[in-house]
């Protein structure tokens, strides 16, 4: 009686990733005139770059949390409040303590303490590096949309390029798990790719 077939085990995302990057830097060489083995190399120290800001920025801010407080007040209500209640913008405050004239005053008074604790806090957040590092996170993340946007309509010219498209794809899925929609454009231009790289090849060249 034959043995049973085993059944494939599944490839984990990290060791086909790992597989992918190490079959895109054997072809370097062979395969640098393709657009998209190039716009991987790009996405990639575009998210190196969006990491470091990250996690230069969070630095920071904790210092800056540590140091001078979280840019906000405590809101006083009455009754009061066992736990502290506090606002980080005006409309909080009047959401807080309505806007009845009667709170006029009070309200008033707390959106010019808040208005001082909030021009502190961006003082020195200039100061420590904070607001540099926020806006080059920024950046960074607005290129690599823009790479991914960019990847998502090159058609590859090789089998790495195809490689490449898949990796910026399946990290794109590793930094914003929560979204659906984005890999089928990924997915139906890769697919796309693999055909027209067969018709080149000559093999079945009336497929599509």
């Amino acid at each position: 009686m034959p043995s049973p077939t085993p059944h494939p085990r599944p490839v984990s995302a990290r060791a086909a990733r790992t597989a992918a990057i190490r079959l895109l830097n054997a072809l370097a060489d062979q395969e640098s005139a393709d657009p998209l083995v190039a716009l991987w190399r790009e996405w990639s120290q575009t998210a190196a770059a969006v990491k470091r800001s990250c996690r230069t920025a969070q630095k920071l801010e904790r210092h800056l949390f540590a140091t001078i407080g979280p840019p906000r007040i405590v809101v006083p209500l009455d009754p009061p409040s066992p736990q502290p209640v506090y606002a980080v913008d005006g409309h909080t405050i009047d959401r807080l303590l309505g806007t009845a004239a009667e709170t006029h005053p009070k309200r008033t008074r707390l959106k010019r303490e808040l208005k001082a604790v909030v021009a502190r806090w961006e003082r020195e957040a200039d100061a420590c590096g904070l607001t540099a590092a926020r806006a080059d996170e920024i950046a960074a993340a607005r290129r690599m949309d823009d790479l991914l946007k960019t990847a998502a309509a090159t058609p590859a010219q090789s089998l790495a390029g195809v490689v490449a498209k898949l990796v910026i794809v399946t990290d794109w899925g590793r930094w914003e798990p929560e979204t659906a929609s984005q890999p089928w454009p990924f997915l139906h231009g890769a697919l796309m790719d693999v055909i027209m790289l067969t018709n080149k090849s000559g093999i079945n060249p009336h497929i599509y």
